[in-house]
Protein backbone atom coordinates (compact mmCIF):
# COMPACT_ATOMS: atom_id res chain seq x y z
CA UNK A 1 0.00 0.00 0.00
CA UNK A 2 1.33 3.21 -0.74
CA UNK A 3 2.96 5.85 2.18
CA UNK A 4 3.70 9.94 1.59
CA UNK A 5 5.48 12.61 2.54
CA UNK A 6 5.03 15.89 2.16
CA UNK A 7 6.70 19.08 3.13
CA UNK A 8 5.97 23.02 2.81
CA UNK A 9 7.49 25.28 1.56
CA UNK A 10 9.40 22.26 -0.58
CA UNK A 11 12.60 20.76 0.48
CA UNK A 12 15.65 21.17 -2.45
CA UNK A 13 14.32 18.70 -5.82
CA UNK A 14 14.63 15.72 -5.22
CA UNK A 15 14.71 15.22 -1.17
CA UNK A 16 11.72 14.06 -0.12
CA UNK A 17 12.34 11.31 -2.57
CA UNK A 18 15.48 10.67 -1.53
CA UNK A 19 14.42 9.96 1.90
CA UNK A 20 11.37 8.00 1.54
CA UNK A 21 13.41 5.76 -0.63
CA UNK A 22 16.26 5.64 1.83
CA UNK A 23 13.10 3.64 3.90
CA UNK A 24 10.98 2.00 1.48
CA UNK A 25 12.69 2.23 -1.79
CA UNK A 26 13.55 -2.27 -1.43
CA UNK A 27 9.56 -2.60 -1.65
CA UNK A 28 7.98 0.41 -3.37
CA UNK A 29 8.62 2.83 -6.24
CA UNK A 30 8.70 6.16 -5.07
CA UNK A 31 7.55 9.68 -7.24
CA UNK A 32 8.11 13.24 -6.42
CA UNK A 33 5.70 15.99 -6.77
CA UNK A 34 6.29 19.66 -6.05
CA UNK A 35 5.30 22.89 -7.63
CA UNK A 36 4.77 26.40 -5.06
CA UNK A 37 2.44 24.38 -2.57
CA UNK A 38 5.39 22.51 -1.26
CA UNK A 39 6.60 18.87 -2.00
CA UNK A 40 4.92 15.33 -2.14
CA UNK A 41 6.87 12.15 -2.05
CA UNK A 42 4.76 8.99 -3.01
CA UNK A 43 5.34 5.57 -2.27
CA UNK A 44 4.03 2.63 -3.75
CA UNK A 45 4.31 -1.11 -4.33
CA UNK A 46 1.81 -0.96 -7.00
CA UNK A 47 2.40 2.06 -9.47
CA UNK A 48 -0.50 2.72 -11.58
CA UNK A 49 -3.58 2.16 -9.11
CA UNK A 50 -4.41 5.82 -8.91
CA UNK A 51 -2.57 6.66 -5.53
CA UNK A 52 -1.99 9.86 -6.60
CA UNK A 53 -4.91 12.07 -8.63
CA UNK A 54 -4.32 15.32 -9.58
CA UNK A 55 -7.37 17.42 -10.54
CA UNK A 56 -9.69 20.38 -10.06
CA UNK A 57 -6.99 22.40 -8.55
CA UNK A 58 -6.01 19.47 -5.84
CA UNK A 59 -3.56 16.68 -5.68
CA UNK A 60 -4.59 13.77 -3.08
CA UNK A 61 -3.29 10.33 -1.98
CA UNK A 62 -4.70 7.11 -0.42
CA UNK A 63 -2.69 5.56 1.83
CA UNK A 64 -4.28 1.95 2.63
CA UNK A 65 -7.17 0.19 0.54
CA UNK A 66 -10.14 1.02 3.06
CA UNK A 67 -14.41 0.23 2.12
CA UNK A 68 -15.15 3.26 0.65
CA UNK A 69 -19.21 4.17 0.72
CA UNK A 70 -20.16 6.78 -1.55
CA UNK A 71 -23.20 8.24 -2.48
CA UNK A 72 -25.24 6.48 -5.29
CA UNK A 73 -22.78 3.33 -5.14
CA UNK A 74 -22.01 -0.38 -3.22
CA UNK A 75 -19.39 -0.07 -0.60
CA UNK A 76 -16.45 -1.46 -1.70
CA UNK A 77 -12.52 -1.56 -0.99
CA UNK A 78 -11.06 1.07 -2.79
CA UNK A 79 -9.93 0.78 -6.54
CA UNK A 80 -9.26 3.04 -9.47
CA UNK A 81 -12.34 4.38 -10.70
CA UNK A 82 -15.10 5.68 -9.39
CA UNK A 83 -14.50 4.44 -5.61
CA UNK A 84 -11.06 6.21 -5.87
CA UNK A 85 -12.46 9.45 -7.44
CA UNK A 86 -15.00 9.65 -4.04
CA UNK A 87 -12.17 10.20 -1.79
CA UNK A 88 -10.60 12.68 -4.00
CA UNK A 89 -13.63 14.48 -3.86
CA UNK A 90 -14.35 14.13 -0.13
CA UNK A 91 -10.59 15.31 0.43
CA UNK A 92 -11.01 18.33 -2.09
CA UNK A 93 -14.57 19.52 -2.52
CA UNK A 94 -16.71 18.66 0.43
CA UNK A 95 -17.19 21.65 2.58
CA UNK A 96 -18.25 19.03 5.81
CA UNK A 97 -17.16 15.42 5.08
CA UNK A 98 -18.82 12.64 7.18
CA UNK A 99 -15.37 10.79 7.92
CA UNK A 100 -16.91 8.30 10.26
CA UNK A 101 -19.88 6.93 7.32
CA UNK A 102 -17.31 7.31 4.10
CA UNK A 103 -13.97 5.64 5.33
CA UNK A 104 -13.72 2.20 7.20
CA UNK A 105 -11.04 0.48 7.36
CA UNK A 106 -7.09 1.09 7.37
CA UNK A 107 -5.84 4.26 5.89
CA UNK A 108 -4.66 7.72 5.92
CA UNK A 109 -5.56 10.02 3.40
CA UNK A 110 -3.76 13.62 2.47
CA UNK A 111 -5.55 16.50 0.12
CA UNK A 112 -3.36 19.30 -1.14
CA UNK A 113 -5.21 22.51 -2.89
CA UNK A 114 -2.09 23.36 -5.04
CA UNK A 115 -3.31 27.14 -5.93
CA UNK A 116 -2.70 28.05 -2.15
CA UNK A 117 -0.56 24.66 -0.25
CA UNK A 118 -3.50 24.93 2.90
CA UNK A 119 -5.09 21.47 2.84
CA UNK A 120 -6.55 18.34 5.23
CA UNK A 121 -5.09 15.28 6.09
CA UNK A 122 -7.32 12.59 7.67
CA UNK A 123 -6.06 9.48 10.00
CA UNK A 124 -8.25 6.64 10.45
CA UNK A 125 -10.44 5.50 13.64
CA UNK A 126 -7.82 3.43 15.12
CA UNK A 127 -4.55 5.06 13.17
CA UNK A 128 -3.52 1.30 12.53
CA UNK A 129 -1.93 3.52 9.09
CA UNK A 130 -0.81 6.47 11.65
CA UNK A 131 0.37 9.96 10.49
CA UNK A 132 3.38 11.85 12.12
CA UNK A 133 4.48 15.54 11.81
CA UNK A 134 6.99 17.75 12.34
CA UNK A 135 8.72 21.10 11.79
CA UNK A 136 12.18 21.75 10.47
CA UNK A 137 14.05 25.05 12.15
CA UNK A 138 13.04 27.38 9.21
CA UNK A 139 8.89 26.44 10.30
CA UNK A 140 8.59 24.15 7.13
CA UNK A 141 5.68 21.79 7.66
CA UNK A 142 6.64 18.26 7.32
CA UNK A 143 3.78 15.27 7.91
CA UNK A 144 3.66 11.44 6.13
CA UNK A 145 3.45 8.27 7.27
CA UNK A 146 6.36 7.05 8.05
CA UNK A 147 8.30 8.43 11.48
CA UNK A 148 11.71 7.94 10.33
CA UNK A 149 10.85 9.98 7.13
CA UNK A 150 9.66 13.06 8.58
CA UNK A 151 12.39 13.10 11.17
CA UNK A 152 14.96 12.80 8.51
CA UNK A 153 12.80 15.24 6.28
CA UNK A 154 12.53 17.58 9.04
CA UNK A 155 16.11 17.21 10.63
CA UNK A 156 14.95 16.26 13.62
CA UNK A 157 17.08 13.07 13.84
CA UNK A 158 18.12 14.27 17.48
CA UNK A 159 17.32 10.80 18.78
CA UNK A 160 15.48 10.73 22.49
CA UNK A 161 16.26 8.14 25.09
CA UNK A 162 13.21 8.30 26.89
CA UNK A 163 11.50 6.80 23.66
CA UNK A 164 14.22 4.44 23.25
CA UNK A 165 13.94 3.19 26.35
CA UNK A 166 10.16 3.03 26.20
CA UNK A 167 10.28 0.58 23.40
CA UNK A 168 12.77 -1.38 24.83
CA UNK A 169 10.52 -1.80 28.11
CA UNK A 170 7.24 -1.68 26.64
CA UNK A 171 7.58 -2.41 23.20
CA UNK A 172 5.83 0.80 21.58
CA UNK A 173 6.16 4.31 22.09
CA UNK A 174 3.64 6.23 24.05
CA UNK A 175 1.43 8.10 22.26
CA UNK A 176 2.10 10.96 20.67
CA UNK A 177 6.43 10.83 20.67
CA UNK A 178 8.56 9.03 18.76
CA UNK A 179 12.07 8.27 18.78
CA UNK A 180 12.84 11.73 17.67
CA UNK A 181 12.57 15.00 19.44
CA UNK A 182 9.90 17.15 18.20
CA UNK A 183 8.38 14.68 15.66
CA UNK A 184 4.83 13.75 17.02
CA UNK A 185 1.79 11.00 15.85
CA UNK A 186 -1.30 13.02 15.14
CA UNK A 187 -4.01 11.74 17.14
CA UNK A 188 -6.10 8.48 15.50
CA UNK A 189 -9.88 9.60 14.03
CA UNK A 190 -8.89 13.24 12.96
CA UNK A 191 -9.26 15.69 10.21
CA UNK A 192 -6.99 18.15 10.28
CA UNK A 193 -6.90 21.20 8.42
CA UNK A 194 -3.52 22.65 7.78
CA UNK A 195 -3.18 26.11 6.18
CA UNK A 196 -0.71 27.32 3.40
CA UNK A 197 2.98 28.41 3.78
CA UNK A 198 5.24 27.27 6.87
CA UNK A 199 3.57 26.38 10.53
CA UNK A 200 4.71 30.01 11.79
CA UNK A 201 3.57 31.90 9.32
CA UNK A 202 0.26 29.79 8.26
CA UNK A 203 -3.13 29.64 9.60
CA UNK A 204 -3.04 27.56 12.91
CA UNK A 205 -4.26 23.75 11.83
CA UNK A 206 -7.84 22.93 12.97
CA UNK A 207 -7.80 19.42 14.18
CA UNK A 208 -11.61 17.66 13.81
CA UNK A 209 -12.23 14.25 15.59
CA UNK A 210 -14.79 12.11 14.47
CA UNK A 211 -14.53 8.74 16.35
CA UNK A 212 -13.38 8.10 19.39
CA UNK A 213 -13.93 4.40 21.56
CA UNK A 214 -16.53 5.41 23.82
CA UNK A 215 -18.22 3.52 26.24
CA UNK A 216 -21.84 3.55 24.69
CA UNK A 217 -23.72 0.68 23.33
CA UNK A 218 -27.22 0.34 21.92
CA UNK A 219 -27.51 -3.89 22.52
CA UNK A 220 -29.40 -4.65 24.92
CA UNK A 221 -27.71 -8.09 26.01
CA UNK A 222 -24.57 -10.23 25.06
CA UNK A 223 -26.89 -12.13 22.66
CA UNK A 224 -27.89 -8.73 20.60
CA UNK A 225 -23.69 -7.92 20.88
CA UNK A 226 -23.03 -11.32 19.56
CA UNK A 227 -25.59 -11.46 16.15
CA UNK A 228 -24.22 -8.27 15.32
CA UNK A 229 -20.92 -8.97 15.21
CA UNK A 230 -21.74 -11.89 13.21
CA UNK A 231 -23.61 -10.34 10.60
CA UNK A 232 -20.68 -7.20 10.52
CA UNK A 233 -18.12 -9.62 10.15
CA UNK A 234 -19.95 -11.64 7.65
CA UNK A 235 -20.77 -8.33 5.59
CA UNK A 236 -16.59 -7.01 5.66
CA UNK A 237 -15.92 -10.51 4.49
CA UNK A 238 -18.10 -9.98 1.72
CA UNK A 239 -17.19 -6.11 0.65
CA UNK A 240 -13.58 -7.78 0.82
CA UNK A 241 -14.33 -10.42 -1.47
CA UNK A 242 -16.98 -8.99 -4.23
CA UNK A 243 -15.76 -9.04 -7.63
CA UNK A 244 -13.21 -11.67 -6.85
CA UNK A 245 -13.18 -15.16 -7.85
CA UNK A 246 -10.00 -15.78 -5.91
CA UNK A 247 -8.41 -14.53 -2.63
CA UNK A 248 -5.73 -15.65 0.00
CA UNK A 249 -5.77 -15.92 3.82
CA UNK A 250 -3.78 -15.85 6.75
CA UNK A 251 -4.31 -18.70 8.75
CA UNK A 252 -2.94 -19.35 11.96
CA UNK A 253 -4.32 -22.92 14.29
CA UNK A 254 -6.71 -20.23 15.99
CA UNK A 255 -9.71 -19.45 15.93
CA UNK A 256 -10.12 -16.09 14.61
CA UNK A 257 -8.65 -16.30 10.74
CA UNK A 258 -10.70 -19.76 10.83
CA UNK A 259 -13.30 -17.37 11.73
CA UNK A 260 -12.99 -15.13 8.73
CA UNK A 261 -12.31 -18.45 6.23
CA UNK A 262 -15.78 -19.34 7.36
CA UNK A 263 -17.12 -15.93 6.25
CA UNK A 264 -16.00 -16.18 3.26
CA UNK A 265 -18.72 -16.49 0.69
CA UNK A 266 -19.28 -19.44 -1.64
CA UNK A 267 -18.04 -19.68 -4.87
CA UNK A 268 -14.74 -17.97 -4.11
CA UNK A 269 -11.96 -19.83 -3.90
CA UNK A 270 -9.71 -19.69 -1.07
CA UNK A 271 -5.64 -19.68 -0.83
CA UNK A 272 -4.69 -20.12 2.81
CA UNK A 273 -1.14 -19.49 4.54
CA UNK A 274 1.05 -19.68 7.02
CA UNK A 275 4.58 -19.35 7.83
CA UNK A 276 6.16 -21.81 10.49
CA UNK A 277 9.89 -23.57 11.26
CA UNK A 278 9.12 -27.07 10.49
CA UNK A 279 5.46 -29.05 9.55
CA UNK A 280 4.88 -28.86 13.27
CA UNK A 281 1.51 -28.83 15.23
CA UNK A 282 0.40 -25.04 14.49
CA UNK A 283 0.61 -26.05 10.37
CA UNK A 284 -1.41 -29.26 10.79
CA UNK A 285 -4.36 -28.02 12.40
CA UNK A 286 -4.02 -25.20 10.18
CA UNK A 287 -4.16 -27.30 7.33
CA UNK A 288 -7.06 -29.13 8.80
CA UNK A 289 -9.04 -26.19 9.37
CA UNK A 290 -8.22 -25.28 5.54
CA UNK A 291 -9.33 -28.85 4.89
CA UNK A 292 -12.36 -29.12 6.24
CA UNK A 293 -13.72 -25.79 4.00
CA UNK A 294 -12.08 -26.36 0.75
CA UNK A 295 -9.71 -23.63 0.97
CA UNK A 296 -5.60 -24.77 -0.11
CA UNK A 297 -2.31 -24.07 2.43
CA UNK A 298 0.81 -23.13 1.71
CA UNK A 299 3.51 -23.43 4.14
CA UNK A 300 6.03 -21.39 3.82
CA UNK A 301 9.17 -22.89 5.38
CA UNK A 302 11.25 -20.13 7.40
CA UNK A 303 15.10 -20.44 6.90
CA UNK A 304 17.29 -19.48 9.71
CA UNK A 305 17.74 -16.11 7.93
CA UNK A 306 14.45 -15.59 7.59
CA UNK A 307 14.41 -12.74 10.25
CA UNK A 308 17.47 -11.89 11.05
CA UNK A 309 18.96 -11.77 7.21
CA UNK A 310 16.21 -8.88 6.61
CA UNK A 311 16.60 -6.77 9.89
CA UNK A 312 18.02 -3.84 7.92
CA UNK A 313 15.88 -4.13 4.88
CA UNK A 314 12.42 -4.59 7.33
CA UNK A 315 13.41 -1.81 10.09
CA UNK A 316 13.73 0.54 7.39
CA UNK A 317 10.52 -0.51 6.36
CA UNK A 318 8.77 -0.50 9.36
CA UNK A 319 10.33 2.05 10.96
CA UNK A 320 11.57 3.11 14.55
CA UNK A 321 7.71 3.40 15.63
CA UNK A 322 7.21 -0.74 15.95
CA UNK A 323 9.58 -3.84 16.39
CA UNK A 324 10.99 -4.99 13.31
CA UNK A 325 10.90 -8.41 14.15
CA UNK A 326 6.86 -9.02 14.11
CA UNK A 327 6.67 -8.54 10.22
CA UNK A 328 6.72 -11.86 9.73
CA UNK A 329 5.70 -12.06 6.15
CA UNK A 330 8.80 -10.49 4.24
CA UNK A 331 10.27 -12.42 1.60
CA UNK A 332 7.13 -14.95 1.46
CA UNK A 333 5.16 -12.29 0.07
CA UNK A 334 7.22 -12.82 -3.14
CA UNK A 335 8.56 -16.56 -2.62
CA UNK A 336 4.79 -17.11 -2.00
CA UNK A 337 2.90 -15.44 -4.60
CA UNK A 338 1.13 -13.40 -2.24
CA UNK A 339 1.92 -9.88 -3.85
CA UNK A 340 0.29 -11.47 -6.60
CA UNK A 341 -3.06 -11.67 -4.90
CA UNK A 342 -5.71 -8.96 -5.07
CA UNK A 343 -6.78 -9.10 -1.59
CA UNK A 344 -5.16 -11.50 1.37
CA UNK A 345 -7.55 -11.52 4.06
CA UNK A 346 -6.57 -11.59 7.76
CA UNK A 347 -7.89 -12.10 11.52
CA UNK A 348 -5.44 -10.04 13.37
CA UNK A 349 -6.81 -7.94 16.57
CA UNK A 350 -9.62 -10.06 17.84
CA UNK A 351 -7.98 -11.01 21.00
CA UNK A 352 -7.32 -7.72 21.46
CA UNK A 353 -11.01 -6.05 20.54
CA UNK A 354 -13.48 -8.75 21.32
CA UNK A 355 -11.86 -10.80 24.08
CA UNK A 356 -10.72 -8.40 26.75
CA UNK A 357 -7.19 -9.67 26.34
CA UNK A 358 -5.63 -6.59 28.03
CA UNK A 359 -8.85 -5.92 30.52
CA UNK A 360 -6.72 -7.92 33.52
CA UNK A 361 -3.55 -5.55 32.58
CA UNK A 362 -4.53 -2.22 33.95
CA UNK A 363 -1.19 -1.19 35.80
CA UNK A 364 1.60 0.03 33.93
CA UNK A 365 4.21 -2.42 33.42
CA UNK A 366 7.76 -2.25 32.05
CA UNK A 367 9.85 -5.41 31.58
CA UNK A 368 12.91 -5.54 33.70
CA UNK A 369 15.56 -5.01 31.25
CA UNK A 370 18.46 -4.97 33.40
CA UNK A 371 21.30 -1.87 32.92
CA UNK A 372 18.55 1.22 31.52
CA UNK A 373 18.88 4.92 33.40
CA UNK A 374 16.63 4.55 36.29
CA UNK A 375 15.64 8.53 34.82
CA UNK A 376 14.66 7.09 31.85
CA UNK A 377 12.46 4.41 33.22
CA UNK A 378 10.77 6.93 35.36
CA UNK A 379 9.71 9.38 32.25
CA UNK A 380 8.16 6.35 30.65
CA UNK A 381 6.12 5.84 33.42
CA UNK A 382 5.44 9.51 33.21
CA UNK A 383 4.22 9.39 29.40
CA UNK A 384 2.52 5.93 29.82
CA UNK A 385 0.47 7.60 33.13
CA UNK A 386 -0.44 10.45 30.50
CA UNK A 387 -2.05 8.48 27.68
CA UNK A 388 -3.48 6.33 30.62
CA UNK A 389 -5.27 9.76 31.46
CA UNK A 390 -5.86 10.63 28.55
CA UNK A 391 -7.86 7.42 27.53
CA UNK A 392 -9.76 7.67 30.89
CA UNK A 393 -11.53 10.56 30.42
CA UNK A 394 -13.19 9.00 27.14
CA UNK A 395 -13.32 5.54 28.94
CA UNK A 396 -13.72 5.87 32.52
CA UNK A 397 -14.59 2.17 32.95
CA UNK A 398 -11.93 0.58 30.83
CA UNK A 399 -9.45 3.01 30.40
CA UNK A 400 -6.22 1.01 31.31
CA UNK A 401 -7.51 -1.91 29.00
CA UNK A 402 -8.16 0.62 26.03
CA UNK A 403 -4.75 2.85 26.58
CA UNK A 404 -3.03 -0.10 24.79
CA UNK A 405 -4.86 -0.39 22.16
CA UNK A 406 -6.00 3.07 20.81
CA UNK A 407 -4.16 4.51 19.00
CA UNK A 408 -2.82 1.40 17.58
CA UNK A 409 0.53 2.39 17.83
CA UNK A 410 0.59 1.09 21.46
CA UNK A 411 0.21 -2.39 20.32
CA UNK A 412 3.47 -3.89 20.53
CA UNK A 413 3.14 -5.95 17.96
CA UNK A 414 1.79 -3.58 15.45
CA UNK A 415 4.58 -3.78 13.16
CA UNK A 416 2.63 -6.98 11.75
CA UNK A 417 0.18 -4.50 10.00
CA UNK A 418 2.37 -1.92 9.23
CA UNK A 419 4.46 -4.66 7.28
CA UNK A 420 1.80 -6.25 5.53
CA UNK A 421 0.39 -3.42 4.19
CA UNK A 422 3.50 -2.53 2.04
CA UNK A 423 3.68 -6.18 0.95
CA UNK A 424 0.49 -7.53 -0.54
CA UNK A 425 -3.54 -6.44 -0.44
CA UNK A 426 -4.28 -7.37 3.49
CA UNK A 427 -7.20 -6.63 4.49
CA UNK A 428 -8.27 -6.86 8.34
CA UNK A 429 -12.25 -7.54 9.38
CA UNK A 430 -11.59 -6.88 12.57
CA UNK A 431 -10.15 -3.65 11.76
CA UNK A 432 -13.79 -2.20 10.56
CA UNK A 433 -15.89 0.53 11.72
CA UNK A 434 -18.94 -1.58 12.70
CA UNK A 435 -15.85 -4.29 14.74
CA UNK A 436 -14.88 -1.48 16.40
CA UNK A 437 -17.94 0.36 17.22
CA UNK A 438 -19.03 -2.96 18.94
CA UNK A 439 -15.62 -3.79 20.73
CA UNK A 440 -15.08 -0.17 21.61
CA UNK A 441 -19.31 0.18 22.84
CA UNK A 442 -19.64 -3.73 25.11
CA UNK A 443 -18.94 -3.47 28.63
CA UNK A 444 -16.24 -5.66 29.64
CA UNK A 445 -17.59 -8.36 31.37
CA UNK A 446 -19.76 -9.46 27.88
CA UNK A 447 -16.18 -9.77 26.50
CA UNK A 448 -14.42 -11.75 28.85
CA UNK A 449 -13.99 -16.01 28.71
CA UNK A 450 -15.47 -15.56 25.02
CA UNK A 451 -18.74 -14.19 25.94
CA UNK A 452 -19.07 -12.01 23.05
CA UNK A 453 -16.85 -14.14 20.43
CA UNK A 454 -17.80 -17.15 20.60
CA UNK A 455 -21.69 -16.73 20.04
CA UNK A 456 -20.96 -14.58 17.22
CA UNK A 457 -19.05 -17.02 15.53
CA UNK A 458 -19.97 -20.65 16.32
CA UNK A 459 -21.91 -20.58 13.53
CA UNK A 460 -19.27 -20.09 10.80
CA UNK A 461 -17.11 -22.84 12.41
CA UNK A 462 -19.80 -25.52 12.03
CA UNK A 463 -17.56 -26.89 8.64
CA UNK A 464 -14.52 -27.44 11.56
CA UNK A 465 -16.24 -28.56 14.36
CA UNK A 466 -14.27 -31.32 14.79
CA UNK A 467 -10.83 -29.17 14.04
CA UNK A 468 -8.76 -28.22 17.74
CA UNK A 469 -7.20 -25.23 18.45
CA UNK A 470 -3.46 -25.10 18.54
CA UNK A 471 -3.74 -24.55 22.43
CA UNK A 472 -5.60 -28.21 23.29
CA UNK A 473 -9.10 -26.98 22.71
CA UNK A 474 -12.05 -27.12 20.19
CA UNK A 475 -12.95 -23.63 19.37
CA UNK A 476 -16.59 -25.07 17.91
CA UNK A 477 -17.40 -25.62 21.83
CA UNK A 478 -17.78 -23.66 24.54
CA UNK A 479 -16.17 -23.43 28.06
CA UNK A 480 -17.69 -26.31 29.72
CA UNK A 481 -17.80 -28.60 26.84
CA UNK A 482 -13.75 -28.17 26.81
CA UNK A 483 -13.08 -29.01 30.06
CA UNK A 484 -13.54 -32.27 29.02
CA UNK A 485 -12.92 -31.88 25.32
CA UNK A 486 -9.60 -30.47 26.48
CA UNK A 487 -8.47 -32.95 28.84
CA UNK A 488 -8.77 -35.49 26.38
CA UNK A 489 -6.88 -33.69 23.51
CA UNK A 490 -3.94 -32.80 26.17
CA UNK A 491 -3.25 -36.46 26.92
CA UNK A 492 -3.57 -37.68 23.46
CA UNK A 493 -1.25 -35.29 22.09
CA UNK A 494 1.48 -35.90 24.94
CA UNK A 495 0.88 -39.73 23.95
CA UNK A 496 1.79 -38.99 20.48
CA UNK A 497 4.49 -36.50 20.98
CA UNK A 498 5.99 -39.90 23.18
CA UNK A 499 5.18 -42.17 20.26
CA UNK A 500 6.85 -39.75 17.71
CA UNK A 501 10.03 -38.64 19.34
CA UNK A 502 8.28 -34.59 18.99
CA UNK A 503 8.47 -34.29 22.63
CA UNK A 504 10.12 -30.87 23.09
CA UNK A 505 9.68 -30.04 19.07
CA UNK A 506 8.73 -26.05 18.43
CA UNK A 507 4.86 -26.40 17.96
CA UNK A 508 4.02 -22.97 17.71
CA UNK A 509 3.95 -20.16 15.18
CA UNK A 510 7.43 -18.26 16.24
CA UNK A 511 11.19 -19.55 16.16
CA UNK A 512 12.65 -20.28 19.61
CA UNK A 513 15.31 -17.10 20.01
CA UNK A 514 17.28 -19.30 22.48
CA UNK A 515 18.37 -22.25 20.24
CA UNK A 516 22.00 -22.33 19.72
CA UNK A 517 21.50 -22.14 15.63
CA UNK A 518 20.45 -17.59 16.04
CA UNK A 519 23.47 -17.13 17.84
CA UNK A 520 26.42 -16.63 15.69
CA UNK A 521 23.26 -14.40 13.33
CA UNK A 522 22.68 -12.17 16.35
CA UNK A 523 25.85 -11.58 17.20
CA UNK A 524 27.15 -10.26 13.99
CA UNK A 525 24.10 -8.33 13.56
CA UNK A 526 25.05 -6.64 16.92
CA UNK A 527 28.50 -5.92 16.15
CA UNK A 528 27.20 -4.10 13.12
CA UNK A 529 24.60 -2.17 14.44
CA UNK A 530 25.72 -1.87 18.46
CA UNK A 531 23.35 -0.10 21.06
CA UNK A 532 25.77 1.03 23.25
CA UNK A 533 28.49 2.52 20.46
CA UNK A 534 25.41 4.68 18.85
CA UNK A 535 23.59 7.88 19.50
CA UNK A 536 21.77 5.64 22.03
CA UNK A 537 24.67 4.52 24.04
CA UNK A 538 23.15 6.90 26.74
CA UNK A 539 20.37 4.77 27.07
CA UNK A 540 22.62 2.55 29.34
CA UNK A 541 23.55 3.35 32.92
CA UNK A 542 27.07 1.36 32.27
CA UNK A 543 29.72 2.07 29.78
CA UNK A 544 32.48 0.43 27.57
CA UNK A 545 32.67 -3.76 27.89
CA UNK A 546 30.01 -3.49 31.00
CA UNK A 547 27.41 -2.12 28.45
CA UNK A 548 28.35 -5.00 25.76
CA UNK A 549 28.11 -7.15 28.22
CA UNK A 550 24.81 -5.86 29.91
CA UNK A 551 23.04 -5.86 26.32
CA UNK A 552 24.01 -9.04 25.47
CA UNK A 553 22.36 -10.54 28.44
CA UNK A 554 19.50 -9.19 27.56
CA UNK A 555 16.42 -11.54 26.39
CA UNK A 556 16.19 -11.96 22.34
CA UNK A 557 13.62 -9.67 21.98
CA UNK A 558 15.12 -6.76 24.05
CA UNK A 559 18.58 -7.15 22.19
CA UNK A 560 16.68 -7.37 18.63
CA UNK A 561 14.94 -3.60 19.56
CA UNK A 562 19.05 -2.92 20.40
CA UNK A 563 20.17 -3.69 16.88
CA UNK A 564 17.20 -1.86 15.43
CA UNK A 565 17.47 1.46 17.77
CA UNK A 566 21.21 1.36 16.94
CA UNK A 567 20.87 0.84 13.15
CA UNK A 568 17.75 3.69 12.69
CA UNK A 569 19.45 6.54 14.39
CA UNK A 570 22.52 6.40 12.78
CA UNK A 571 19.92 5.34 9.14
CA UNK A 572 18.51 9.04 9.92
CA UNK A 573 21.64 11.25 10.64
CA UNK A 574 23.01 9.42 7.30
CA UNK A 575 20.11 9.78 4.97
CA UNK A 576 19.36 13.55 5.93
CA UNK A 577 23.31 14.71 5.21
CA UNK A 578 21.84 12.66 2.06
CA UNK A 579 18.96 14.73 1.29
CA UNK A 580 20.59 17.90 1.81
CA UNK A 581 23.69 17.35 -0.54
CA UNK A 582 23.74 19.14 -3.54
Amino acid sequence: MTDFLFASPAPAPGALRTVLEAYLGAVATVTELRGNWGALAVATPWPGRDAVIERDGWITVLAGEPVVRAPGMAPGVVAPGPLRDSVHQLLSADPKPDWGARLDGQFAAIGIDTRTGGGMIVTDRMSFIPVFAATDELGARVMGTHADAVATASGRTEVDPVSAADLLTTRCIAFPHTLFHGVTQMPPGTARRFGPGTAVNSVADKDETYWQPVERTAFANVREASEALREALLAEVAIACAGLEHVGLLLSAGEDSRAVLGAVPAGVRVSAFIYADADNREVQVARMAANAYGATLTWGRRPREHYLGAMETVSAMVGSHQVWVDVHGYGFHTSLGLASLPRVLGGYSSDSLLKAEHARKTAIRLRPVAGIRPELLEQVRIRHQAHVDRVTAIRPGSGGEWYRLWPFSMRSTGANVHGNRRLFHIYEPFHSAAVLDIAAGVPQGWKRDRGLFHPAIRPLLRRSWNVPHARSRFPYFGRTANLLLGAGLRATRAINGLRSGGKGMNQGPWPRWSEPEYAAPMADLEARHNLPRSALGGVLAVEGDAAQATVRAWDPMERFIAMQLAYLSERAADVAREARAP
